[in-house]
């Protein structure tokens, strides 16, 4: 009797789960489990096998029971203004078994906002370039070890120098990683792996949340970088060290002794390590993909080198590049944008929660409750791109009107969209444009750089 019942329970939630979105298609394995994301996300693959879908189902496909990825750029906008769903609270870190405040981790839009207002003028531009000098002392000690070397493996020392400049700007610390030219601490180990962690465990919530806790006590206390971000943090906030405006320790410490209801010792903790953790993984893997694109295709490569020289001779460029004069470097700019959407960092959709009343994407109705949203690769290889769009071409940026350019623009989802974008992302882009054009203007760029 027990059996039957069990059975009956099993088979109506089951029926419910494929009724649910039955109009749309998709792998019929992901109808009924996450487990099919989950092994493609494991596998590395989850992005391109998606697109494929997309190209034989149209712009919505059923990714999960209640999944829907949609591959229209024109709903981005109407996406990411829903909020977030429950699964992102496995995003939530703890540090031996002790939960710090983690920003992708909330759900309440008021207290997110709450949180990010104190802190998001230290991330502005002009804030933002007082960190110039110190990001050129790790850009000249990079050009030094590369200048002693025959054959580059900028695989390697991209995330050496990502973790020193990252230090650098964090908390006025270096970690001589470059010096002795390897992965201290196994620091970027505990990245790469944090971030294909937190890709795999948001698509299965059911153990996601006892992972993430029991894993807190084996992983984080023995790495040598969060041992680094809790010493200093701990030292400056109960010193009451005077805010150093040259660093995010220093910005993030002044945010806490004007808002100490928001922000206490673990809070200005977290900012730290999320700023390290991001702002490394993401310029080492946006440099690394560049580089890559840039080396394979040397006419790309010759036109950026051409117009930074010509910048030179005429006067309107000095070394080291400052960001004033570089901005305005239109292929500069254009290569760097098409690195930024050739090449995707997130791995996993980036989803959200249709409210009460449901929506209407790409003209269907999707109910309350469906967790909807984008992969990078699937937005940023739509034909809003061009004919084109598998090809690595610059130009694009270049030949299309400014309206073209505009929406081309928004529909780049390298640093997220709307209130839950990369608050980071001006740190990320002054290293980036600073590191190519210094590289260029000292180095001939080719097959000595290995990728």
């Amino acid at each position: 009797m027990y059996t039957f019942i069990a059975f009956l329970v099993l088979f109506t939630l089951l029926l419910q789960r494929w009724l649910t979105l039955r109009q749309l298609n998709g792998p019929w394995i992901a109808r009924f489990t996450n487990l099919w994301q989950a092994i493609h996300i494991v596998k590395g693959d989850l992005p391109e096998v998606v697109l494929e879908l997309h190209k034989r189902h149209g712009p919505l496909v059923r990714v999960g029971p209640n999944h829907v990825s949609v591959a229209d750029p024109a709903e981005i906008k109407n996406i990411y203004r829903l909020p977030k769903g429950n699964l992102y609270q496995m995003l939530i870190a703890y540090v031996n078994g002790k939960r710090i405040m983690g920003w992708e981790g909330i759900l309440d839009e008021k207290l997110h906002s709450a949180l990010r207002r104190p802190v998001a003028p230290y991330y502005r531009l002009e804030s933002v370039l007082g960190f110039e000098p110190r990001l050129e002392e790790t850009i000249s000690e990079f050009e030094t070890h590369l200048s002693r070397m025959r054959d580059v493996d900028m695989t390697k020392w991209i995330p050496l120098f990502a973790l020193d400049t990252i230090n650098q700007i964090g908390f006025s610390n270096s970690a001589n990683i470059m010096k002795q030219g390897r992965d201290v601490d196994g620091v970027f180990t505990l990245i790469r792996f944090a971030f294909r962690y937190y890709s795999f465990i948001i698509t299965v919530p059911t153990f996601g949340r006892a992972l993430n806790y029991i894993a807190s006590f084996f992983i984080n206390p023995r790495n040598g970088l969060v041992r680094r971000v809790v010493s200093l943090a701990h030292a400056r906030y109960h010193t009451a060290q005077k805010s150093d405006p040259s660093d995010l320790l220093g910005y993030f410490l002044e945010a806490s002794r004007k808002h100490p209801g928001l922000y206490n010792v673990d809070g200005v903790i977290d900012l730290t390590y999320t700023a390290l953790l991001g702002g490394v993984h993401n310029t080492s893997s946006t440099l690394i993909f560049m580089f890559y694109d840039l080396l394979k295709h040397p006419a790309s490569l010759s036109k950026v080198q051409d117009e930074l020289d010509a910048a030179v001779a005429h006067g309107g460029l000095s070394y080291p590049p400052k960001w004033k004069d570089i901005r305005n470097l239109r292929y500069l700019d254009a290569a760097i944008k098409e690195a930024m959407r050739y090449r995707s960092l997130s791995r996993f959709v980036i989803e959200r929660e249709v409210g009460p009343h449901g929506i209407q994407l790409c003209g269907q109705d999707i109910p309350p409750g469906t967790m909807v949203g984008c992969l990078q690769h699937v937005i940023h290889h739509n034909s809003t791109f061009g004919y084109d769009v598998h090809t690595f071409r610059p130009e694009r940026w270049l030949e299309c009107t400014d309206e073209e350019r505009l929406v081309m623009e928004r529909s780049i989802l390298t640093f997220g969209y709307g209130a839950h974008n990369c608050v980071g992302q001006n740190i990320v882009r002054l290293i980036i444009y600073k590191l190519l054009a210094a590289l260029l203007l000292r180095f001939k760029v080719g097959s000595s750089f290995i990728i």
